[in-house]
């Protein structure tokens, strides 16, 4: 079942089309990659995909909404999660206030709702943080914050940007088995750009590669990242000019 589907997106700045029709589909309960070099266009779609940037064109459906007419708040409580490149915690809360942040706007935190953001932050291994100001984490540790905090409203997608970037490896293997967990264990969807081809092929079952803007490669990891067009893409030595079918 498709549960989110962009088509021919586009979004400028300017006279620069930072995504020039991109396209992708994503089933529910998958873990899919979006890579492509620097510049490429992957942040500013995600960007687009969870609201902070308006479309200029194309549409995107998520689970029978259309997406690109709604602001972030009504993404998020539509189901869709989102981590940063940079971390962004709230560093003057705790690390378990910063896990109830989502689903503050429902009122009283119960007894229930607090136990869920204790196992959330069992999967990500800071249960002893837990009464710590969020500044006091490594910034590997705020990623897993960031990631604990995306999954507390129960989302249906999460989008991951650069999630694996300046982390160290011990925490890197608790963040790839969290979302490992919570794919496997509540069919969560993730749509997640990273530069580590490894971690790329280890978790993603389907992988998009998008060069300015652009689709350029799709398919399944084992055909995408041996594909020898990506190599000339990432050292500058070719132009898009074969599209392909992210369907």
């Amino acid at each position: 079942m498709t549960l989110l589907a962009a088509t021919d997106v586009v979004k400028r700045f300017g006279g620069v089309h930072a995504v020039n029709g991109f396209s992708l589909a994503l089933d529910q309960g998958h873990v899919v990659g979006l890579i492509g070099p620097n510049g490429a266009g992957k942040s500013t779609f995600m960007n687009v995909l969870s609201g902070i940037h308006r479309a200029d064109g194309g549409e995107i459906a998520f689970d029978g909404n259309a997406l690109h007419t709604l602001d972030p708040s009504r993404i998020a409580r539509l189901g869709v999660g989102r981590t940063f490149q940079v971390p962004r915690v709230f560093h003057r809360l705790t690390v378990e206030d910063n896990v109830l942040v989502p689903v503050a706007y429902r009122g009283v935190i119960s007894g229930g709702i607090r136990e869920r953001a204790a196992e959330l932050l069992d999967l990500v291994n800071l249960t002893g943080n837990a009464g710590h100001y969020a500044r006091e984490l490594s910034g590997g540790q705020q990623k897993l914050l960031e990631l604990a905090r995306a999954l507390m409203p129960e989302p249906q997608l999460v989008l991951m940007d650069e999630p694996f970037a300046g982390v160290h490896p011990e925490l890197k293997r608790t963040l790839i088995e969290a979302i490992r967990t919570a794919n496997r264990e509540n069919g969560t969807t993730f749509l997640i750009i990273s530069h580590e081809m490894p971690l790329v092929a280890a978790l993603c079952g389907q992988v998009f590669a998008m060069h300015l803007g652009r689709n350029y490669l799709a398919g399944p990891p084992e055909e995408v990242l041996n594909e020898e067009r990506l190599v000339d893409i990432y050292l500058g030595r070719t132009e898009p000019t074969e599209h392909a079918d992210p369907w």
